[in-house]
């Protein structure tokens, strides 16, 4: 029953984002919806967390030498929750201080992973951290690609606003007309599109 109410509650809220993300609200309130992405994927992780520590069988009293096969089976949900919170955290990307709520979320999952049925080792755990802290840093990598990427955009669309203006004045309008028509036409060659292109 814990298993299919949380991924019931993880099911609408992917069908609710999918339907706001219709909406002219999704564009113009950017920064709300990139916190609200951020607290759904939060509640989402968590949510993974109970689902699959409530399909394993209890086994917290449980001692190695008297488990069951079945009991090492499932086991290995421990390292299928360690892929899905990482394909879940990463999915959408944010920004940089955004992405270190993801933090503190995986040091509570670390932390009480002894008072659940989730088994991960010692080691397992640091490694855990330790791939958070680089997605972190990953996320900080492709923001700032992203902000040079917009920058360097900015600066090719002002100076062929430039150029465009400085043609304009200088150039008689006809031959503007000519060098647009050719540019929009699908059989004028691509290479003296690009060309002239250059020179317009």
């Amino acid at each position: 029953v814990i298993l299919l109410s949380c991924r019931a509650v993880i099911l609408a809220m992917g069908l609710g984002w999918s339907l706001f993300a219709r909406t002219d609200a999704f564009q113009e309130r950017v920064q709300e919806v990139q916190w609200g992405l951020v607290v759904s994927t939060v509640i989402v992780a968590t949510l993974m967390f109970i689902s699959y520590d409530a399909l394993i069988y209890p086994q917290i009293l449980i001692k190695l030498t008297d488990m069951h096969y079945l009991d090492y089976v499932n086991q290995q949900q421990s390292l299928v929750f360690v892929l899905a919170y990482f394909i879940v955290t990463n999915t959408h990307p944010t920004l940089f201080y955004q992405s270190l709520v993801y933090i503190p979320l995986g040091v509570v999952f670390m932390y009480i992973r002894n008072r659940t049925s989730l088994y991960i080792s010692d080691i397992g755990r640091v490694m855990f951290l330790c791939t958070v802290v680089i997605s972190c840093l990953l996320a900080h990598v492709l923001e700032q690609t992203s902000r040079a990427r917009f920058k360097t955009k900015q600066r090719v669309e002002e100076t062929q606003d430039r150029v465009e203006t400085v043609l304009s004045n200088l150039m008689p309008k006809k031959v503007l007309e000519e060098i647009k028509l050719r540019a929009q036409s699908r059989w004028w060659p691509l290479w003296r599109i690009s060309l002239e292109g250059s020179i317009v």
